[in-house]
């Protein structure tokens, strides 16, 4: 029987903690846009683990300074406008950057060194002392920043306290905060006018996808009006090529 010695079981139960943390559970008609380097990605729920009828999806675990917009589309309408300042939300938690990367490396760089190769006790509390450096950090930059974040003195309150009992949640603080919040714009809206020409195929088959999805599982009133919807978007998809 391979036994794991504690030292290995205690970065495992920190790699948990922080994939639990970034799972999210969407509902069909919803999906999750996150910024790429030069523009900007959507993944849809549209197949998956399904956990209570919502799918089980994860954005990318190598990335966890970009935020994460939790949006959704009603299927009644391909309104494209928006009021967001798109750059804006981009540059809105760069201030978390040096904490979220430094919280990382300090659990699954400098812990794994301190453990297996210099295992002095200076070493271990010089270890312990990054790891909340940084959650005090980021408990200090939400308390000050709630406003820009449009967050309660409650809620940071209430984020701070989870990252001081759970130090590899404040890894995941940016997709926290941001999936949280709500902006006015649809994920259909996000995606026309984000998306570049052929990410915008692709999110444009995912639509159809899910609307033969929900096709499938209406009645014979709500199915009549999905074709109809569905016929739309094929439209909609022509005019944009």
């Amino acid at each position: 029987m391979i036994s794991f010695s504690t030292e290995w079981q205690l970065l495992a139960l920190a790699a948990c903690f922080y994939i639990y943390d970034s799972a999210l559970l969407l509902y069909v008609n919803e999906g999750i846009l996150t910024p790429a380097r030069r523009s900007w990605s959507i993944k849809l729920a549209v197949r998956g683990f399904t956990i209570r009828g919502k799918n089980l999806i994860f954005p990318n675990l190598l990335i966890p300074h970009r935020p994460v917009y939790r949006l959704f589309w009603d299927y009644k309408s391909l309104d494209t406008v928006s009021t967001v300042t798109w750059d804006e939300e981009k540059k809105r938690y760069q201030i978390f950057f040096p904490m979220v990367y430094g919280m990382a490396a300090a659990l699954f760089v400098t812990l794994p060194i301190v453990f297996f190769l210099n295992r002095t006790d200076f070493a271990v509390l010089g270890c312990l002392f990054l790891i909340y450096l940084n959650t005090l950090l980021t408990g200090l930059a939400l308390l000050c920043l709630h406003e820009r974040l449009q967050l309660s003195r409650k809620k940071c309150w209430s984020i701070f306290l989870e990252c001081l009992l759970c130090p590899p949640l404040t890894i995941n603080v940016v997709r926290k905060i941001s999936t949280q919040r709500v902006l006015p714009t649809s994920i259909f809206a996000a995606g026309v006018l984000l998306l570049e020409a052929n990410q915008r195929e692709i999110f444009f088959d995912n639509l159809l996808s899910q609307i033969d999805n929900q096709i499938e599982a209406a009645d014979d009133h709500e199915q009549s009006f999905l074709i109809t919807i569905k016929c739309e978007l094929i439209k909609f998809k022509d005019q944009c090529h």
